[in-house]
C-alpha cells in the first residue's frame, strides 16, 4: 500500500520532518506512515496528549544508507500575484561557489506540494529527483500558480514561455549555482507541454528535455481527439480551420515547430493509457527527425499514465537518469546492455 493512497492527515510528524498517513488511530494516539523529501519512509505513533511522537520502524532501513542531496526550504520564482513555487535539491556534496549540471523539473500540479518521498510518491518514475541529485545534479522543482488552470490561452502560453527562462535565470545567475551550458528541463503529462512548448520559444541555452506522456496541444492530437474543446480554448477559442486561427496554430503549436528548438529531446508515450497521446508523439518524433534534430522516442505500449509496473518504473527512471548525464556531464554508464542506446546518442551528438 503506498503512502499516497492514504488519507493523508497532519504535517509535521515526527520532529516536523514530513506528511503522516494515517493507519490507526484512537482517542489518545496516532499511529501512521511518516514520509519525507528528506528521510526514509517510518512508521510512527503519536501521543495526542503530548504531541510527542516516536519512530517504530524504519520500512525501508537500507534507504537510509542512499546518499541523498539536500533539499531546500520552497521559494516562490516570481512574486505575488502570481508565484511559480519552487524548490531546490543540491546535489550530493555540494560544495559552496561550484557549478553543476542543473535541471528544470516542471511539477505536474497546481500550487506547491510536498507529497512526494525520495523520487516522488505521487508519480513515481516521472520524477527521478534524488537519482539526479546523487550524480551532482541540481534539480529545480517548479510547480504551477494556482492561477494556471482558470487562465486563457494566452495567458497559458505566455507563463510556458516566462518559466522557461526564469528558472534558468534563477538557477544560473540569482544562485549561481547552474553551469550555463549545461541546464535542462523536463515534464510529465501536461508539464512535458510546458517544457516542450517553453523551449520553443526560450532565448535560454538549455541543453537537453524529456517530454514524459505529455499533452501536446498539437493539430494532429487535436483532430483525433473526441474533446476539442480543450484545444481550442488553448488557441483562444480558434480552430485550426479558419484563417486567423490557423495562423495560430501554425505560429504556436509544437507540432507545427519542430525547427524552432534543437535542444535533445527525450520524450517518453504510454500506450495504454492514451493511444492519440502516443499518436502526437509520433508527430513530434518525426518532425524532429526530418531536421536532424536529436531526439529519443520511447514507447510502453501496456504503460498507464502513471506507470505503475515496476520494471516500466526503473526503465523509465533509469533512462532519464542516463539522458541527462549524458547530454549534461558526458558520462555513459558501461553497462554493456546499453550499448546501442549510447551508440544511437553519440549518433545524434555528432550531426547536430
Amino acid at each position: 500500500m503506498y503512502p499516497h493512497d492514504q488519507d493523508r492527515l497532519r504535517p509535521g510528524l515526527p520532529g516536523n520532518r514530513g506528511r503522516t498517513s494515517a493507519i490507526a488511530a484512537t482517542g489518545a494516539h496516532l499511529v501512521g506512515i511518516v514520509e519525507s523529501s528528506d528521510t526514509p519512509t517510518e512508521l510512527a505513533i503519536l501521543d495526542l496528549a503530548t504531541r510527542r511522537a516516536q519512530t517504530i520502524t524504519a520500512l525501508n532501513p537500507h534507504l537510509a544508507t542512499l546518499p541523498r542531496g539536500r533539499v531546500e526550504p520552497r521559494e516562490d520564482l516570481r512574486q505575488s500575484p502570481d508565484p511559480w513555487p519552487a524548490q531546490l535539491v543540491k546535489p550530493v556534496e555540494y560544495v559552496p561557489g561550484k557549478r553543476y549540471p542543473a535541471v528544470v523539473m516542471h511539477m505536474d500540479r497546481i500550487g506547491y506540494s510536498d507529497g512526494y518521498v525520495l523520487d516522488s510518491a505521487d508519480y513515481r518514475a516521472s520524477y527521478p529527483i534524488q537519482a539526479l541529485a546523487s550524480r551532482s545534479i541540481a534539480v529545480l522543482m517548479v510547480w504551477f500558480p494556482r492561477s494556471y488552470w482558470p487562465a486563457s490561452g494566452e495567458d497559458k502560453r505566455r507563463r510556458a514561455r516566462e518559466i522557461a527562462d526564469t528558472a534558468y535565470d534563477y538557477l544560473v545567475d540569482t544562485l549561481g549555482l547552474a553551469d550555463p551550458g549545461a541546464v535542462a528541463m523536463t515534464g510529465f503529462s501536461h508539464a512535458g507541454w510546458v517544457t516542450e512548448y517553453g523551449l520553443q520559444h526560450s532565448r535560454r541555452p538549455y541543453a537537453a528535455a524529456i517530454a514524459i506522456d505529455n499533452w501536446t496541444a498539437s493539430y494532429l492530437q487535436y483532430v483525433l481527439s473526441n474533446a476539442a474543446r480543450p484545444f481550442e480554448e488553448f488557441y483562444d477559442g480558434m480552430t485550426p480551420f479558419s484563417a486567423e486561427g490557423r495562423k495560430l496554430w501554425w505560429d504556436e503549436a509544437v507540432g507545427f515547430n519542430p525547427q524552432k528548438s534543437r535542444v535533445p529531446l527525450l520524450k517518453q508515450s504510454h500506450g495504454e493509457a492514451s493511444p492519440v497521446a502516443s499518436i502526437a508523439a509520433w508527430e513530434i518524433y518525426s518532425g524532429r527527425r526530418r531536421f536532424g534534430m536529436p531526439i529519443e522516442l520511447i514507447y510502453y505500449p501496456d504503460g498507464m499514465h502513471i506507470l505503475r509496473k515496476v520494471p516500466e518504473q526503473i526503465s523509465s527512471a533509469e533512462r532519464q537518469v542516463d539522458w541527462l548525464c549524458f547530454w549534461l556531464k558526458g558520462e555513459e554508464d558501461p553497462d554493456p546492455a546499453k550499448k546501442g542506446q549510447y551508440l544511437r546518442w553519440r549518433l545524434m551528438k555528432a550531426e547536430r
